[in-house]
């Protein structure tokens, strides 16, 4: 990846950060506060929201939600199972994308566990 494009994938990282920062702001916002390069769980910590209450997901809450960005500058490919299942696709040689979700579950579990009373 040359130095421009890098440069233009942090770019769309910040404005990523920044709509979440402005929606914040408003009165009444569920945000709490966001992390930037939030080393909680790797490779997912790009940018990690932090609700002030548990948010509604399925059976359950969460309090935070996790975003890993990624900027092409091709828009050729889909994001596909196969994609996700292929390390090329998030410029690995061994571990794919979804490698890392495991990874990262298996090594925070307790924040992934819904819990419809908390």
């Amino acid at each position: 990846m040359s130095s421009n494009t890098s440069m233009m994938g942090y770019d769309y990282q910040a404005m990523v950060f920044w709509k979440y920062a402005n929606q914040m702001l408003r009165e009444e916002s569920e945000i709490e506060a966001i992390g930037y390069e939030y080393k909680d769980i790797k490779s997912f910590d790009d940018v990690v929201i932090m609700y002030k209450a548990g948010k509604k997901f399925r059976d359950g809450f969460v309090d935070r939600d996790y975003i890993q960005v990624k900027y092409h500058m091709a828009q050729t490919d889909y994001i596909t199972l196969d994609a996700l299942l292929n390390p090329k696709f998030v410029g690995a040689r061994k571990y794919t994308f979804m490698d890392k979700v495991v990874f990262a579950y298996k090594k925070k579990k307790e924040k992934f566990i819904f819990d419809e009373n908390s």
